[in-house]
Formats: C-alpha cells, structure tokens, sequence
C-alpha cells in the first residue's frame, strides 16, 4: 500500500489510546517493567513483584497507550505529570535529579507539568544501537520484513511525545519539561519541537 502522508501511514499502523481504565494502566505498567527493569536495568525488578513498573507520581499522571493494530499489542507508552499540590518544589519527577535554574515556585501550578517514562518494548525498537534507550531514535521490529511497516516505526517515539503535548495543550499548560538524551532533543526539532535547555550535565532538561 501507498501512502500519501506519514500521518496516514501512522493511523492505518497504530492507535493512541488515554489509558483511562485501570485495565489500560497495567498495560503501562507492564511495558514500563519490561523496559527499565527487564531491558534496561534501570529499576530492580525487585521492587515490582507484580510485574508492573509504578512510582508515586503516576497518582497525579495522564498515561498514554500506543497500540500496533496489526499485531494486536500494546507497544509503548508515555505520561504527562501534574504538579503535587501538596510539595510543588519536588512534585515532579525530574526534581528528584536535578537543580533547575528555574524557580518553579513563580509558575502557576496549573500551567506546567513533565513528561516522562516513554518505554518502547524491546522488538519496535531500532537495531542494535538503539536498544539502550527506552524509546529509541528509529524503531522497527525485527520479525518483519514488510518495508511499509519499517518506515512506520520511526514515528513511535515522535507519536508519543505528540501524544503527551495535545494532552498538555488540552489541559492548559503553556510549559512542559522533559529530560533526554541530547540526540534524542535534536532529533525531535527536526519535527517541530524546539527546546530550551534549563539543566545540563549528562542529559537535557527540556521545555
């Protein structure tokens, strides 16, 4: 098949979904544990006996799905944090890591937030190279040889973070943080997203 856009590629391959249900969260949760615990090693698999990879911030969180629809799985996720109203100063993840040079306390509460946790299972990640990062640069399964499903792959990631920021939009926020690899943040430019750095050391912090 054709296609005219990679938009139109996009919605014939895959479906974003708001993970509304508590049945929808699992399938987050699960895919998060294969990643950073299983795939990554970035948390103990220890701390999840149920498989599902969770922190306190997914309480105050928005959790988007990404679903393949030929194969029927779920094949990654992101959320959008909202600040804690109750400790503003460490109510998103990012401050647990670093020191801004931003006072957060001179933002309305309402009007920012964080994106993080983009997992992408292990097999629509990209090659080799790419399999060390939670969501990769470019991605593709490698069971199938179909080249149209191939080009489609490359856009997991980018959905994701579009995903995220129509959810942001939606909900009145005029700034969102995000901390990633610097390659990541020039890949996303290319597509719109234009950064400002606020903290750098061995990653970007983002908005």
């Amino acid at each position: 098949m054709q296609y005219q856009s990679i938009g139109e590629q996009f919605r014939e391959q895959f479906q974003i979904l708001v993970a509304d249900t508590n049945e929808l969260k699992n399938e987050v949760f699960k895919i998060r544990y294969e990643v950073y615990c299983q795939e990554l090693n970035y948390e103990s698999s220890e701390k999840f006996p149920s498989f599902q990879e969770t922190d306190s911030y997914d309480e105050h969180s928005i959790h988007c799905l990404l679903k393949h629809r030929q194969s029927n799985t779920y094949t990654g996720c992101i959320r959008l944090v909202f600040p804690n109203t109750e400790n503003p100063e460490r109510s998103l993840p990012l401050t647990r890591v670093c020191q801004l040079d931003l006072d957060l306390n001179q933002l309305s509460l309402h009007y920012y937030g964080e994106v993080s946790r983009l997992a992408v299972r292990g097999q629509f990640r990209r090659r080799t190279g790419e399999a060390q990062t939670p969501g990769g640069l470019l991605i593709f399964p490698h069971q199938t040889n179909d080249p149209q499903e191939k080009r489609g792959f490359p856009i997991i990631a980018l959905s994701l973070y579009l995903a995220a920021t129509c959810l942001a939009v939606e909900t009145g926020m005029v700034r969102v943080f995000v901390l990633m690899e610097p390659r990541l943040a020039r890949h996303l430019r290319y597509f719109g997203f234009f950064f400002t750095c606020y903290y750098n050391l061995t990653n970007l912090l983002v908005n």
